[in-house]
């Protein structure tokens, strides 16, 4: 289908794609370093020096140390467990989901804020203490899914304890064994530390998954988050409004840095000098973008991702199948990006007609009386 004509005025032309879509690379690269002015000098700045967030973020980190998966350094930060010994580590699992969890607390260790809290498992209600029990650690955290773990088969890195009869005690926390079949070269092999420290890890990285999906630490999570958010969100905008807004509305004829580089300017649908309200309407696509960065993490990642994405692809189609050329910002203000060193720009129809008849050398008519009716044309186009 043939794209429609679309006639501008005499001395009026557009644009071409090319220099439209460097320009804006241009100003998407001004823009991208005045973010981040403005977001580390400025809003980061003021938020990691904020009473509130320091709070929230020391109320993570006590959350964390008294989970029991995290310890402090000689300089007292936290750090996960050194992947040195085993030992750590299966205390800190052994802490995490047989102390804290379930709030049994041993010398005024942390306890879980949902120690109290029922959880809906396979269709029930169970509290942490009734589904966090030893028998649920041996087999989900220590991986011994056999029920004869000590057999010649048993691929399991640890046993159960036994009785004085030989008979394995399932609500004690299993121990270590000393070799295990291993499926991969299907015969025994002795198990060293590094073989537990391997075993152990994905239990380590599930436990603190766990940490962090309770409603207390999520909700804190949140509100920590949602401050950076909203710093990054006052970040863009601020270099937005500086960008496609301060500047246009100083420069000549609309122009951002990248227009200006390249010698366009805007003017309105019908090729004539735009309002400056356009300009507003310009950055209503940007605004909305921008406020999409305040709805909630659950769905701000893809929102952040994806629908600036969507957007562009949208704006680009618009732009190359538009007769204006008209980009979606352009839809939404009426405006359309002209080529400045061909195109002579004027306010009206009116004043576009006396300039050509200057130019073509026509006599200027006789001009009556205001009677505070519109104005008609006084010179007709050749």
């Amino acid at each position: 289908m043939a794209r429609v004509k679309y006639t501008l005025p005499r001395h009026t032309n557009l644009a071409s794609q090319g220099l439209r879509i460097t320009a804006a690379v241009v100003d998407f690269a001004i823009l991208v370093a005045l973010v981040l002015l403005f977001y580390f000098a400025g809003a980061n700045l003021i938020l990691n020096n904020s009473s509130s967030i320091k709070g929230i973020r020391n109320q993570l980190n006590t959350y964390e140390f008294e989970s029991h998966l995290k310890i402090k350094d000689e300089q007292g930060n936290l750090v996960t467990i050194p992947n040195k010994d085993p030992k750590d580590l299966e205390d800190a699992l052994e802490g995490f989901y047989l102390r804290y969890l379930p709030g049994n607390p041993l010398d005024d260790e942390g306890v879980s804020p949902n120690a109290d809290k029922e959880m809906i498992v396979d269709g029930k209600k169970v509290t942490p203490k009734e589904y966090y029990t030893v028998e649920y650690f041996n087999k989900n955290v220590l991986n011994i899914t056999q029920e004869n773990p000590d057999g010649e088969q048993s691929p399991s890195y640890y046993t159960y304890q036994k009785d004085d009869k030989g008979n394995f005690i399932y609500d004690k926390v299993g121990v270590r064994r000393s070799e295990r079949y291993n499926p991969d070269i299907g015969k025994k092999v002795e198990l060293t530390d590094t073989d537990f420290l391997v075993a152990l890890q994905p239990s380590y990285v599930a436990a603190y998954a766990v940490l962090i999906n309770q409603d207390y630490y999520v909700n804190l999570l949140n509100q920590y988050s949602f401050s950076y958010q909203l710093g990054l969100t006052i970040s863009i905008l601020i270099a937005g409004l500086i960008n496609y807004i301060v500047l246009p509305f100083f420069l000549k004829n609309g122009q951002t840095l990248g227009k200006k580089i390249f010698k366009l300017g805007l003017a309105t649908y019908d090729g004539y000098k735009f309002s400056n309200y356009q300009l507003l309407l310009r950055f209503v696509p940007f605004l909305v973008l921008d406020l999409a960065l305040l709805i909630p993490m659950w769905s701000s990642i893809v929102l952040v991702i994806m629908l600036p994405i969507v957007v562009l692809l949208v704006s680009f189609a618009l732009m190359m199948a538009s007769p204006k050329k008209a980009a979606l910002h352009d839809f939404a203000a009426r405006t359309i990006v002209v080529d400045l060193d061909s195109s002579t720009l004027f306010a009206n129809e009116l004043e576009e007609e006396a300039y050509i008849a200057k130019e073509d050398g026509l006599v200027d008519e006789e001009k009556d009386e205001d009677d505070g009716e519109e104005p008609e044309l006084r010179y007709e186009r050749r």
